[in-house]
């Protein structure tokens, strides 16, 4: 995933700002997302029409239940399009079947009735993970965002239902005036489902329902990107590459003015060079050295930039104006003093009795699991030593060559965490993340195997989430610090 390439700023955004960032990306590539629509949501409806009648409600209600699979092809052109790579309708088309066939059952069934479907279904999508992790990954992304999720599903709600109302009106003016009598004659034509009308119903509620499936997939797609951005750093990530990039376009500059003063003594020496027997000229003095930019200053510019600025907010209670020479205190306000401290302490004892009691059910809970046998799975991997092989980074290397680097990071990740929880007796609890059992190890363990263990985590979690490539001197690296690590370590 290259984040340089990004056609929007990734930056932590709040709901409202993530939904209207999904909006203007709903503007800006209409034409593409209508298009791809046009040729697999529509279709599916003209399928249903066919299939169930045009006069029959069933026909709009299997289309509804379908809506989390009809956005996909949506989220997959938001998804290359965000990084520069829109791709055309029939790029698009060829996609559909390997998007609606994975994992259907979660999408019409889970995400069907899921209020947070804009934020979680992408990570089955994108991500392609499945499992605990997939399980562990979509409550990740759920954090926060139920509010926003609500706020898009009753927008688009109601832009269907002002949509859907307006085309019916603008069919009543359309109808002959001798052929109805009131606007109530013919709502009433409008609903029945016998009536002459009922398949001008079907057609204002699918295209309504068009548009605000349009609007569901580019606003929840914006919100699942400021999620992400949140979680894993993009806006810091974006601004250091940028920071590499500019420090290498100073150095290379440096290096080519340096090479332009060699150059041209080298060519004043060759001009200047008296004849056989002449007087020997006086070696030409140094050329001054070219003094590079200031990192600090650099780095110090970066972190001035926009990128890495925070607004927050903070609310405060503040005393009004009063005009002393007024105040005065009366009965009320002398009892209100006494009751409202007594509430307060009140609370507070009852807070502490309440913290209290919160510990004593905890204590025995983690006395019976101090003598607990470790877990054999954590985070949908399995960490018995038997599941093993004899030589874990072998193995690994010999994944890498076959070309297989998940499966490679996968054994060497497995086989340091069993090596910590079953050789090193390292704690780790069932609702820990991969950056927690980071910090555990660093709280337990030397510098140098924390260090390792961190770097590790972070390349398996940059292939296992991000789809990132890892270089070959990197893997290699990372075997060696294996080997160093825990083979030693267990010799």
């Amino acid at each position: 995933m290259q984040l340089e390439r990004a056609r929007v700023a990734l930056r932590p955004r709040g709901s409202g700002e993530a939904l209207d960032l999904g909006l203007a990306m709903l503007r800006t590539w209409f034409a593409r997302l209508l298009a791809v629509w046009c040729l697999t949501g529509l279709p599916v409806l003209v399928l249903c029409v066919a299939l169930l009648g045009p006069q029959s409600y069933w026909t709009l209600v299997v289309w509804w239940w379908l809506a989390p699979l009809l956005e996909r092809p949506l989220v997959f052109v938001l998804s290359r399009a965000v990084f520069d790579a829109l791709p055309d309708a029939r790029t698009a088309l060829r996609e559909v079947p390997r998007l609606w066939t994975r994992q259907p059952l979660r999408g019409l069934l889970l995400h069907r009735l899921d209020p947070t479907r804009a934020v979680v279904q992408p990570v089955a999508l994108l991500e392609g993970i499945s499992g605990a992790a997939l399980r562990n990954r979509e409550s990740q992304m759920r954090g926060g965002q139920i509010g926003a999720c609500l706020m898009l599903m009753k927008a688009a709600a109601g832009f269907e239902l002002v949509v859907a109302l307006s085309l019916v009106a603008a069919a009543y003016f359309f109808v002959p005036a001798q052929s109805i009598e009131s606007p109530e004659e013919f709502a009433a034509l409008w609903f029945d489902p016998h009536g002459p009308y009922a398949w001008l119903l079907v057609v204002a509620a699918g295209v309504a329902y068009s548009f605000g499936c349009l609007v569901r997939a580019s606003a929840g797609f914006a919100l699942y990107l400021n999620r992400r951005t949140e979680l894993e750093g993009w806006d810091l990530e974006i601004a250091l590459r940028l920071l590499a990039r500019r420090a290498s376009g100073v150095a290379a500059q440096h290096a080519r003015s340096l090479s332009a003063l060699w150059l041209a003594a080298w060519l004043g020496l060759a001009v200047c060079a008296a004849p056989v027997g002449a007087q020997e000229p006086a070696p030409p003095s140094p050329a001054p050295a070219v003094q590079p930019a200031d990192p600090p200053e650099l780095a110090r510019a970066i972190l001035e930039g926009p990128e890495f600025k925070r607004i927050f907010k903070e609310t405060t209670w503040l005393p009004e104006d009063v005009d002393d020479e007024r105040a005065e205190s009366t009965a009320f306000d002398a009892l209100i003093g006494p009751l409202l401290e007594v509430l307060l302490w009140t609370a507070a004892i009852a807070a502490f009795a309440v913290v209290i009691w919160w510990i004593a059910l905890r204590v025995p809970a983690v006395v019976q699991s101090a003598g607990a046998a470790p877990p054999a799975e954590l985070f949908g991997l399995d960490i018995r030593p038997e599941s093993l092989p004899a030589d874990v980074a072998a193995s690994a290397a010999s994944a890498w060559r076959a070309g297989d680097a998940r499966a490679a990071l996968s054994l060497l990740y497995r086989g340091a965490i069993a090596r910590l929880v079953h050789g090193a007796g390292l704690e780790i609890e069932v609702g820990d993340t991969e950056q927690d059992c980071v910090v555990r190890v660093r709280a337990k363990s030397k510098a140098e195997l924390a260090n390792y263990f961190a770097d590790l985590t972070r390349a398996w979690t940059a292939v296992a989430w991000s789809h990132e490539p890892v270089r070959a001197p990197e893997f290699d690296a990372l075997c060696a610090g294996w080997r160093r690590a825990f083979e030693r370590s267990a010799a």
